[in-house]
């Protein structure tokens, strides 16, 4: 397992978000054209990508929220590597960078399924 800081502008990111948008797609159909208004990902400079044998396979990043909070968006592990702890990696290192920043909250908003 490989982790990077990244942002919101790398290719490997963008293909897993679009991953997760599909899969997102199709656990809540249209309902997630609403949710999709809060999923924005233009210009964030905290992005984390996991790799596998080289391959992009799991990713999340944060906002701000308030002055001491910060908001987990955009979490995603890829079906076949689920199960392995790679979200759980991805979360401690947005966590670490968090705090390092000064941010000593974060929140994360998931889905019902």
């Amino acid at each position: 397992m490989h982790l990077k800081r990244t942002n919101s502008t790398d290719p490997d990111f963008l293909i897993l978000v679009n991953r997760l948008n599909e899969y997102l797609l199709q656990q809540y159909g249209g309902l997630q054209d609403f949710y999709s208004q809060f999923n924005k990902i233009d210009n964030i400079p905290t992005v984390v990508v996991i790799y596998q044998e080289e391959i992009p396979v799991a990713c999340g990043c944060f906002k701000k929220w308030d002055e001491r909070t910060v908001e987990l968006k955009r979490m995603f592990v890829a079906d076949e590597y689920r199960g392995r702890g790679l979200g759980k990696a991805v979360v401690l290192e947005l966590e670490n960078w968090a705090a390092e920043i000064g941010y000593i909250r974060m929140v994360f908003e998931h889905g019902n399924r």
